[in-house]
This record gives C-alpha cells, sequence and structure tokens, in this order.
C-alpha cells in the first residue's frame, strides 16, 4: 500500500488559484487523466487544524 499526503491550504484566493492553474497544467492532466490504470482508488478529505502528538500546534 502506498499512500500521498498533501497539504493544501486554500483559505486564501491566490492559493485556490494557484492549485487551480496547478490543475491546468499539461504535465497535471496527462497525470490525472491516466492515474486509473496505476491507481486503484483515491479519496480527497477537507480536514481541519488540530492538535497532535508530536507535531507543532495549528495555527
Amino acid at each position: 500500500m502506498f499512500a500521498l499526503v498533501g497539504k493544501f491550504d486554500l483559505f486564501d484566493a491566490d492559493k485556490a488559484a494557484a492549485f487551480e492553474e496547478h490543475e491546468r497544467q499539461p504535465h497535471t492532466r496527462r497525470f490525472l487523466d491516466q492515474r486509473g490504470e496505476y491507481v486503484e482508488s483515491f479519496r480527497v478529505e477537507f480536514l481541519a487544524p488540530a492538535a497532535v502528538k508530536g507535531l507543532p500546534a495549528a495555527d
């Protein structure tokens, strides 16, 4: 099993626009279009910041 975790803080409109631009890039589109050949399943979860043992407190 392999997991890839990415954290994107999209509360900032500029960051959200940058993420959307990233999603439109040809290399990203190619990956997203072909991921079904390599990935059995995926899910997106939106998480709220929280304190976690061993990590600094969320802002």
